[in-house]
């Protein structure tokens, strides 16, 4: 299985843990979308399936289970579908 988090030198805070690129997260709000990677201070976050990234604060991030996780993309995989058929 793979590490879903990696270390990253923080400048001024030494290193921290932060989560692998693409892994789906959960923000401070409840907001579930893919770490893309971080700005400053902030986790930057995309829906999960797809469009305009949105800044988080960094210390509310926290991954989703592999569960969590399974249930978010198939719900995706859901609404797109019904999409096309509309």
């Amino acid at each position: 299985m793979a590490d879903s988090t990696r270390q990253e030198i923080d400048e001024g805070t030494g290193i921290s843990e932060l989560p692998r690129i693409g892994r789906l997260v959960r923000d401070g709000k409840g907001r579930v979308g893919r770490y893309m990677g971080k700005g400053g201070p902030h986790a930057m976050l995309r829906p999960v399936g797809g469009g305009k990234e949105w800044e988080a604060d960094l210390d509310g991030v926290e991954p989703l289970t592999e569960a969590e996780a399974l249930s978010a993309e198939v719900k995706e995989t859901n609404a797109r579908s019904d999409r096309r058929q509309a």
